[in-house]
């Protein structure tokens, strides 16, 4: 098509700008140079993994884009063998999916795998046909629905002399990944669209419409290199409703055709950045390019308009030095409306027979930042108001303007400041409104904010691309003279009673605080979404600086749907003279993303399902088959098949089996729902939550003796004091403490107390010895409780660390909320957030030196739905022989608690003289120990007199309570 003068108007003009990410300013280790790899973004995180530069590489690493940090997570599973290079990969929910690509050698392969970014965990998909689709590499791979398409790429075949010889493809196969949760595995599928098909073709691209699905949408493929050695510069469109191929006749002035390029969507537009060109020289008339032998890499960047069919003009301002250097082979993802670029080459250069490859990272600025949330107050003085809002992802600073209230100028806005991090004390602002030229050559005149005066506020974001729309208003009053400032530091928590606000006392009291209100925004069918026209009602009156809203309260709330659905309360604090200003918080948490409607909905299915669960125990039912998305419901399905007909009843079943399937379908029953899915909703977090709070004084002492007086005790004399305190902590089980009616400090006196004689079995000195004779290595902790417990763990795992040479500790954590008081990752981090927020200095010392061991990877914490399985121990080489490996790579592993200890002895009535050895029945993958308070009759390597003795002189209830204990050890 003939380009007409004119045709373009600026918003059809691509305006983007490229910044440059420094990795030696990003925390983390960092990918080393290589190309051919492959990235994929899940939320805000990028994920790197391949490619090659003198080998395959077979590193990961994951970018967090709001943190700036660099991560390599530990993997498991069935990892792809020394890596591979030029794969495809794509993304469908937390999963990563590759196919194929180039390994060592130069083989090329047609395996697919899957990566669970939650777990990091690898799995080989068991492809029914798989041989159908041979073996490749450069070819596409994209996700469309739960389908993946796969078009092109290169592979090789044998001649008669059994030399390779190259063959380009340009066969399509489709294969459906949701059908990878049947036992049957998913299969591929040849597709035959109609139409001329693109020629055969390797290393080009393939992207789908934004509203793609099986059934509409289209594919777009451009580029890559034919079996002539041709550098291809067209375009096709596969209309996946029609399934036919579309030659695309575009709009505009197309790019240099070229290979080893990225394309990436980002809203409507497909961005091409790099790859190979032809290289072409210009004479006095016309540009000359010169045979396909001769090419360079490129840093040119394309736009296409898939909505318009318009090859759209690209203009980045900035010199050379602001562009990414010229490469191919390199790897992009988008994270919101940011293009990323990661390493890849600057080409062959034949002068020096080599090529180089980058190790650096850069973003295009495709878009201005979205409409950011409402400012909110932290709090207020006579002549300051301190605000701040939610930061926008792609923003780098920040246009904040403010409007008086008064009866003039009303609808003119002053200019405050452009602010760089997401709050500010605002005390005065420009003087001139908003809305005229300021004279460059004269001072800007400032007004102060003054007291008793209502103000708004607004904010817009600005980035490369420009400054985005503004906020809605919010409204602010500064002091009364006299009167309390604000409520600032407000804190909101989930509970299953409702709400749980707590908030700090105003900076400038003027007097004493003799009450708080909290009032709760309303439903109201005269109100709009201003806060400033919202019905608000009193919901707490009284002295202390917390509440609790309950949730029959929060039924009738107003759901603000500015961002995510949220709730608005609004708190203000009474001295000698009266109220003062109220601190509005928009609390985005605690709704959880759903309406009250959704809330009601998913609390009756809840209760449904738990009621329907009671009736079949108590009429003792068959065992159902779980529902539902979760990689361990295929495991848990097939042992409840292989359960033994005559034994497959809640009254029938073994007990443990029993015991494990409850949690499991209670977690089953939330899942299912909107509003009450985990990790955002934990039904056993208030309790635990509760736990730990209670625990902090116990912990204090504790933390006193690690911090300062661990130096003066020899390391067999100091691990032995912290390997009990590990024991007795598994006292501390949520279940136990309030059956029982035992405080924490019940658990504390039987270490203070030297409990020796209540240790039924005590392997005690085998395990320290054991431990300082480790040469260096890791140590795993399967763990048990959360709370004061999980502290005592990692009180042993930090003298582990000082005591011996072992170089890092491994906690093995649940997946999900498990037999009430399990740990799982929120736990543990609340209980470093506990510990740094501490006001005691030892824990906060602890708090932020286990923090600092995190990062460093001295600890490290991992899950696997193994641990919430059914299964015992002695079952994990065949039914997760990754988890084994993993386990038999450590120089020790310390179990801890009775449902770990239940599991390594299989859950049997062993003869309790029975060798702890014996009855972990094959079980052996390091050396490891149980530590153990008993809560159950599972009893091995103790003396069967004294068994017997305490059963018959006390009661059950006496041997199961987590009064006696066990170190058991495989130890020769």
């Amino acid at each position: 098509m003939t380009l007409k003068k004119g045709m373009y108007n600026q918003k059809s003009m691509a305006n983007v700008k490229w910044r440059y990410v420094p990795l030696t300013k990003s925390n983390g280790p960092t990918p080393r140079p290589r190309h051919g790899h492959r990235a994929v973004s899940i939320e805000n995180k990028i994920i790197v993994m391949g490619g090659g530069n003198e080998g395959i590489v077979d590193e990961l690493h994951v970018y967090n884009t709001k943190a700036n940090e660099w991560s390599e997570p530990h993997v498991s599973g069935q990892v792809p063998e020394n890596g591979v290079a030029a794969f495809g990969i794509a993304v469908h929910g937390h999963n990563i999916y590759i196919h194929g690509g180039m390994m060592e050698y130069c083989e090329y392969s047609n395996d697919m795998f899957m990566l669970n970014t939650h777990t990091w965990e690898w799995t080989h998909i068991n492809i029914t046909n798989k041989d159908l689709v041979c073996p490749r590499l450069g070819h596409s791979f994209t996700l469309v629905g739960s389908t993946i398409y796969v078009f092109g790429g290169l592979s090789c075949e044998l001649d008669d002399q059994n030399q390779f010889i190259p063959r380009y493809l340009n066969d399509i196969y489709t294969i459906d990944i949701a059908t990878g949760e049947e036992q049957s595995g998913p299969s591929w599928s040849r597709e035959d669209p109609a139409g001329d098909a693109p020629c055969p073709r390797e290393s080009h691209t393939c992207v789908c419409t934004k509203d793609a699905n099986e059934k509409s949408g289209a594919l777009y493929i451009f580029g890559g290199m034919s079996s002539k050695a041709e550098r291809m510069g067209d375009l096709w469109r596969l209309d996946l409703a029609k399934m036919i191929w579309i030659p695309v006749i575009a709009i505009g002035l197309p790019p240099l055709p070229r290979s080893l390029h990225t394309a990436n969507v980002i809203g409507n537009k497909m961005y091409i950045f790099g790859g190979w060109v032809a290289i072409n020289q210009k004479s006095k008339n016309k540009t000359v390019f010169l045979p396909e032998k001769e090419y360079k890499c490129t840093n040119s960047t394309a736009c296409f308009n898939m909505d318009t069919i318009t090859w759209e003009p690209v203009y980045t301002e900035g010199f050379e030095d602001a562009l990414p250097r010229s490469r191919a082979g390199h790897a992009s993802a988008v994270v919101n409306s940011r293009l990323y670029i990661i390493s890849g080459r600057d080409g062959y250069h034949r002068a020096y027979n080599n090529q180089t490859c980058f190790k650096d990272m850069w973003f295009l600025e495709t878009d201005k930042p979205p409409v950011p949330n409402r400012v909110q107050l932290i709090r207020a003085s006579t002549s300051t108001l301190e605000i701040c809002w939610i930061p926008v992802v792609t923003a780098d600073a920040y246009l904040l303007q403010i409007q008086r209230l008064d009866n003039s100028d009303v609808n003119e806005w002053y200019d405050v400041a452009v602010v760089k991090g997401n709050s500010l004390v605002v005390s005065h602002h420009h003087s001139k409104p908003s809305s005229e030229d300021v004279d460059d050559n004269k001072p800007i005149e400032r007004l102060e904010l003054a007291p008793g005066t209502t103000y708004r506020f607004r904010i817009a974001a600005i980035n490369a691309c420009g400054r985005g729309e503004f906020s809605e208003p919010a409204a602010f009053k500064t002091c009364v003279p006299g009167f309390p400032g604000a409520p600032s530091s407000i804190r909101i928590s989930k509970g299953n009673d409702g709400a749980h606000l707590a908030w700090d006392p105003p900076a400038n009291s003027n007097g004493n605080i003799s009450e708080y209100s909290v009032y709760l925004a309303i439903k109201n069918s005269q109100s709009t979404e201003s806060p400033s026209s919202l019905a608000f009602v009193l919901v707490y009156r009284g002295d202390s600086p917390s509440c609790t809203v309950k949730t029959t309260s929060l039924q009738n709330a107003h759901v603000d749907q500015t961002n995510k659905p949220a709730i608005i309360f609004r708190i203000a604090a009474k001295n000698e003279k009266g109220y003062g200003p109220a601190t509005q918080i928009i609390d985005r948490t605690f709704k959880m993303g759903c309406s009250n409607s959704d809330l009601e909905k998913d609390t009756k299915s809840v209760a449904a399902k738990l009621s329907r669960l009671k009736n079949r125990l108590q009429t003792d039912k068959e065992i159902e088959p779980l529902e539902g998305e979760g990689k361990d419901i295929k495991i848990w399905n097939y042992a409840i098949k292989q359960l033994n007909p005559n034994n497959n009843t809640w009254f029938s079943a073994p007990w443990l089996f029993i015991e494990c399937y409850m949690y499991r379908f209670i977690h089953q029953a939330f899942q299912a729902t909107t509003s009450l899915t985990y990790p955002d909703y934990d039904t056993f977090r208030e309790e635990k939550c509760q736990g730990l709070e209670a625990s902090l004084t116990n912990m204090s002492k504790i933390a006193t003796l690690l911090v300062n007086q661990t130096s003066d005790k020899p390391p067999d004399k100091l691990l032995a004091d912290f390997i009990k305190l590990s024991l007795w902590g598994n006292r501390a089980d949520l279940s136990i403490l309030k059956y029982f009616n035992l405080e924490i400090s019940d658990v504390t006196d039987a270490v203070e107390k030297d409990g020796d004689d209540m240790i039924l079995c005590n392997h005690l000195d085998k395990v320290v010895d054991h431990l300082l004779g480790i040469q260096g290595g890791e140590v795993g902790i399967i763990l048990d409780n959360s709370g004061y417990e999980l502290f005592g763990d990692m009180c042993l795992a930090e003298v582990v660390l000082r005591a011996t040479k072992v170089t890092s500790v491994t906690f093995h954590m649940k997946s999900l909320p498990w037999f009430g008081s399990d740990v799982t990752d929120y736990d543990l981090q609340f209980l470093l957030d506990s510990l740094k927020g501490s006001k005691d200095a030892a824990l906060v010392e602890l708090g932020n030196l286990w923090e600092s061991r995190f990062k460093d990877r001295q600890f490290v914490k991992i899950d696997h739905v193994f641990w919430t399985s059914p299964h015992g121990f002695c079952e994990m080489k065949s039914v997760s022989p990754d988890l084994y490996s993993q386990l038999g790579n450590y120089k020790f592993l310390f179990f801890k608690g009775d449902l770990n200890y239940r599991k390594l002895v299989n859950d049997r009535s062993w003869p309790y003289d029975t060798a702890f050895s014996v009855a972990l029945e094959g079980f052996h993958p390091t050396k490891l120990c149980a530590l153990r308070t008993i809560k159950s009759d599972a009893i091995v390597e103790c003396e069967t007199a004294r068994v017997e003795k305490i059963l018959e002189d006390d009661n059950k209830d006496i041997l199961f309570c987590g009064a006696y204990a066990l170190i058991s050890s495989n130890i020769d």
